[in-house]
């Protein structure tokens, strides 16, 4: 099968060829984009359970002192202090440093939503814990020099300390990802402001949200959780973005949907 380099000449390189390229990023940090028109069966392959486990598992060796110890948002705020010391005890309790999936997913509804190919997208990741979420969207087509990653904790250089309620950059995205994040905000609100600052005009927000029917029986309940559906219908028109799909399930005391959303 021929493939094409940056020089647009077409040259045969052999599965071990990209195999070694692929390590060689694990190992020494060089670019997953040595093949930038690298065929998407290649990625399907390495998304396969075992071939993915397998990536996961070396790139979680290299960077396993950072796991164990990972670098933490100093911040004030209490409530995110909660945020942060939880997520560190359901880390270590449920050994979750394994070959996560959450993001699979909205990567889907990026690839389906997407007006031009992945490859193109520039890709905000909020809330990836660790790097394994962004190896699973390099699969999906992102190149991996245009994926960018926030979270309260750093596991991986590729991933930024930030709040989202608050964060502030110069780059603009065309795709933001964001999974079992939103249910967590104090501040939806800025959350949301900040993200719609960070994406491109016809960029796609992708998140998920939760309402609590019985909130008014649990103390310390995050204000997004207390959102109905309707109640976040108005807050994207008022920020200029379009429900491009909406999925949602319910279950005995909660609604939970995944949103698809487009900066106009």
């Amino acid at each position: 099968m021929a493939w094409l380099d940056s020089s647009s000449a077409q040259l045969r390189f052999s599965p071990v060829s990209r195999i070694r390229t692929l390590f060689g990023y694990l190992f020494c940090g060089s670019s997953f984009d040595s093949y930038q028109h690298e065929a998407s069966v290649y990625r399907q392959i390495l998304r396969k359970p075992i071939p993915y486990k397998i990536l996961c598992k070396i790139a979680q060796l290299m960077t396993f002192r950072l796991i164990r110890r990972p670098n933490i948002l100093q911040t004030t705020d209490p409530e995110l202090n909660h945020v942060i010391s939880y997520t560190l005890e359901q880390n270590k309790v449920n050994n979750v440093y394994g070959s996560s999936r959450r993001m699979q997913p909205y990567y889907h509804l990026a690839e389906v939503f997407s007006g031009k190919p992945l490859s193109d997208c520039s890709l905000l990741v909020v809330g990836p814990k660790f790097v394994v979420e962004l190896i699973l969207a390099w699969t999906y087509g992102f190149r991996w020099s245009k994926i960018s990653a926030i979270d309260l904790i750093q596991t991986h250089r590729k991933i930024s300390l930030a709040n989202v309620d608050t964060y502030i950059t110069a780059s603009r995205f065309d795709v933001i990802v964001m999974a079992n994040v939103f249910g967590y905000n104090s501040d939806p609100f800025g959350c949301l402001d900040s993200l719609c600052s960070c994406l491109l005009p016809g960029g796609l927000l992708i998140f998920n949200s939760s309402f609590i029917q019985s909130h008014d029986s649990i103390e310390g309940i995050p204000i997004s959780s207390t959102l109905k559906a309707q109640d976040l219908r108005k807050v994207f028109t008022n920020r200029n973005l379009n429900i491009l799909s909406e999925r949602t399930s319910h279950k005995e005391l909660s609604t939970s949907s995944v949103w698809v959303l487009q900066k106009c």
